[in-house]
């Protein structure tokens, strides 16, 4: 009688083991399809107060569409503005960026090196400081 009763205890036991491993498990590969948290800064410099509103589109290499950001600023942008975005996993995406100014809108694409809870910095500035297709300074 004894005999079983051992048996049953180290059974009870490693089916707890069992349990617990299998848990953690789910936990682990559940936390890591959360994805990857990043920071996007864009940087306008002084030609932030010429901005009048911002998109921005990030797509992984397939072409699927994995974040997007849009915000006005009537009174002008200031010089950074920091987007948090979740990515599906770490590894290269690429912006495209959108702004509206006077004179003609800016497109700006960008590569993307995506490390979780890192910031990437789009600095936007040397682009903004060209004049407008069709207008002069």
């Amino acid at each position: 009688m004894s005999e079983r009763s051992r048996y049953d205890r180290v059974r009870r036991i490693l089916g707890l083991v069992a349990v617990v491993g299998a848990i953690a498990l789910l936990v682990r590969q559940g936390c890591g399809a959360s994805g990857s948290s990043a920071t996007l800064r864009l940087r306008f410099g002084d030609a932030g107060g010429e901005i009048r509103s911002v998109r921005v589109d990030v797509f992984a290499d397939s072409g699927d569409s994995v974040a997007f950001y849009q915000r006005a600023f009537p009174s002008g942008a200031p010089e950074r503005v920091d987007i948090p975005v979740t990515f599906p996993a770490e590894g290269e995406y690429r912006a495209e960026v959108l702004i509206e100014r006077p004179g003609a809108p800016l497109r700006v694409t960008r590569t993307l090196l995506v490390e979780d809870d890192t910031t990437i910095s789009i600095d936007l500035q040397e682009s903004l400081a060209a004049p407008p297709a069709g207008v002069s300074r």
